[in-house]
C-alpha cells in the first residue's frame, strides 16, 4: 500500500458537519471533494472524511515535480503541421495501399 494514502490531520470544522448523512460531500478548502466515511455514523462518533475528487494541481507544482512541462502550444504547431502535410498529398494518392 502506498503510505501515503493515509493522512491524518486535526482540524476545525463546523459544528453542521457533526449531522452530515453518507450521501453529502464538501469540498474542504484547497483540496478536494471528500464523502463521510463509515465511522461517522459508529458510536462513539468520529468525524473521518475520505477524498472522493481532488482540485485540478497548479501547473507551478508540476513545474516543480517535472510533470506536465510540455506546452500546448508545441502540441498544436505539431497538430498544424502535420495537418497541412496530410492536405498535401492528392485525394487519388492519399488511400492507395501501396506506397512509392
Amino acid at each position: 500500500l502506498n503510505p501515503d494514502s493515509w493522512i491524518k490531520c486535526a482540524a476545525k470544522v463546523e459544528k453542521a458537519l457533526a449531522k452530515c448523512s453518507q450521501e453529502d460531500r464538501f469540498q474542504f478548502e484547497r483540496c478536494g471533494y471528500f464523502a463521510p466515511d463509515y465511522a461517522c455514523f459508529e458510536e462513539p462518533k468520529k468525524l473521518v472524511f475520505n477524498r472522493v475528487v481532488p482540485l485540478k494541481e497548479s501547473a507551478d507544482k508540476k513545474k516543480v515535480e517535472g510533470k506536465g512541462t510540455a506546452s500546448r502550444k508545441e502540441e498544436q504547431a505539431k497538430a498544424a503541421a502535420e495537418k497541412e502535410r496530410l492536405q498535401k498529398i492528392p485525394p487519388q494518392d492519399f488511400f492507395k495501399t501501396e506506397r512509392g
